[in-house]
């Protein structure tokens, strides 16, 4: 039998935390690959309390909110439970390789009215550079350095924050005209935190290695947060790691022990396309238990070709765990049973228009697109499908998902408009997804937003996408499918 962690109470995140300050559980972060530095629970609180005191020294006082543009996971880290300890409300983002995204932290930074950073001398720098000739100079005056000494900073002030303050701001991961920030308070994490650990079925001897992005929720919540409460030991590798040297994944999974892995789909497809056909070397993974697969439509094709190329270094079919979620429901909406095989249903691509009954068909019928099951809603968490008008439509025909829950923001930090236009006045919020429900599991079809109109039909992008990335050339991450008039 597998012994369950118990999931430490607290009532807001700063005292889950100071409740490990005596484990022997922590956190490694493997920056270089044969050389992890380790911060047990305990050092993190007391490297964290240090930053805080070095934030306050700047002014940065409750209430005030705060970029968190750390590069390394571990200044991230620290920082973030720096500011939380503070009550100072942490922004997590990421400085991006492109113009376009240091324009969303501009944008971003004006919405929240002249934030603190925090973030070191070289990104700031490339942030300076980037406003000469921005329409507005740089929207933040209190820059504050990860990079900088600071020895004899004495340690910070915490403040005791109530379950209803604001954690952090989780900002999508989009680069979008006008971006939105989630507003998720210690009330939301804490009820999230709950209901997934009792929905994934951790175990207390599991291990945790996730490249997953911190300033994405599913990285920060999902893989740290989360294993946290459960004082559950982690690892960390960066994600631009991952990017560059992927087969070094499983490597560093063998050499920790990870039981609990994670990745999107486009990580397993960059993991095979990378391994091709040729023998790995010092991979064993019968250890691993849970690979959590989210973040973006999961394709039935990558899922089978990634878990058949690690078969013979022991990973189990049974290890890909299929989950639904968005930053809105503070991650998880839907898991699939942690354990058990993942399923694929076959739909009639010509069936998924909302409000139509949805019709099952043979894998080899012509129209056939396969959808991964994601699982039934987590506990304590709502979901229902409706028509264009918010009428509720019954299993198996194809609908708006709304969730509704305590983990469920209450909205959008500053952007009245975008809360009203997506929160009903009974706590239902619509996730902007489009999917069916048959036997009480739910099947994502795509987004609203995203659907193609032609000759009164309706497709998916990522349905194009795939279809037209198996021809031999094309490849998968080279084509996007949009609609044109």
């Amino acid at each position: 039998m597998l012994n369950r962690p118990r999931v430490l109470y607290a009532s807001t995140c700063t005292e889950l935390l100071a409740r490990l300050t005596g484990s022997t559980r922590g956190v490694s972060f493997h920056d270089n690959f044969d050389a992890p530095r380790r911060l047990g629970f305990g050092a993190l609180h007391a490297a964290a309390l240090l930053t805080l005191g070095r934030l306050q020294d700047h002014g940065l006082k409750p209430g005030d909110t705060m970029l968190l543009i750390a590069p390394r996971n571990e200044s991230f880290l620290i920082a973030f439970w720096a500011a939380l300890l503070g009550g100072i409300v942490p922004v997590p983002l990421a400085i991006g390789t492109t113009a376009e995204h240091r324009d969303k932290i501009f944008r971003i930074a004006g919405l929240l009215g002249g934030p603190a950073v925090y973030t070191d001398r070289a990104t700031w720098s490339r942030l300076a550079r980037h406003a000469q000739g921005y329409a507005a100079p740089i929207p933040a005056s209190r820059p504050v350095f990860c990079d900088e000494e600071s020895a004899t900073s004495p340690p910070g002030a915490a403040v005791a924050p109530v379950p209803s303050d604001i954690a952090f701001i989780q900002f999508s991961s989009g680069s979008t005209a006008k971006p939105k920030g989630v507003v998720l308070t210690h009330a939301n994490l804490l009820a999230s935190i709950a209901s997934m650990s009792t929905a994934f079925g951790l175990v207390s001897d599991d291990v945790l290695l996730s490249w997953m992005p911190l300033t994405h929720d599913m990285g920060l919540i999902g893989m740290h947060l989360m294993m946290l409460a459960n004082n559950i030991e982690q690892h960390f590798w960066p994600t631009e790691a991952f990017a560059r040297r992927p087969l070094r994944w499983t490597k560093l999974a063998t050499r920790t022990g990870a039981t609990v892995l994670s990745s999107p789909n486009f990580g397993l497809r960059h993991y095979v396309f990378a391994a091709g056909n040729s023998i790995l070397t010092d991979v064993e993974l019968s250890r691993v238990r849970v690979i959590f697969n989210g973040a973006e439509p999961i394709s039935p094709s990558i899922c089978e070709h990634f878990m058949e190329r690690l078969a013979p270094y022991g990973l189990e079919p049974r290890a890909m765990l299929p989950v639904y979620g968005l930053a809105e429901a503070t991650l998880a909406v839907t898991s699939t049973v942690p354990e058990e095989v993942w399923s694929v249903r076959y739909f009639d691509r010509q069936h998924l228009t909302p409000g139509l009954m949805a019709r099952i068909v043979a894998p080899t019928h012509p129209r056939a697109l396969p959808l991964v099951s994601v699982g039934r809603a987590i506990p304590e968490m709502e979901l229902k499908l409706t028509d264009a008008d918010g009428v509720e439509l019954p299993q198996g025909r194809v609908g708006h998902i709304w969730i509704r829950g305590p983990a469920v923001s209450a909205g959008y930090y500053r952007d009245l408009p975008a809360t009203r236009a997506t929160h009903s006045h009974d706590g239902w919020v619509n996730t902007g997804d489009i999917g069916i429900v048959l036997e009480r599991e739910i099947y994502i079809s795509g987004r609203a937003k995203e659907i193609l109109f032609v000759d009164g039909l309706n497709y998916y992008p990522h349905d194009i996408e795939e279809v037209a990335a198996s021809v031999k050339g094309i490849g998968t991450g080279r084509l996007v499918a949009a609609g044109c008039r």
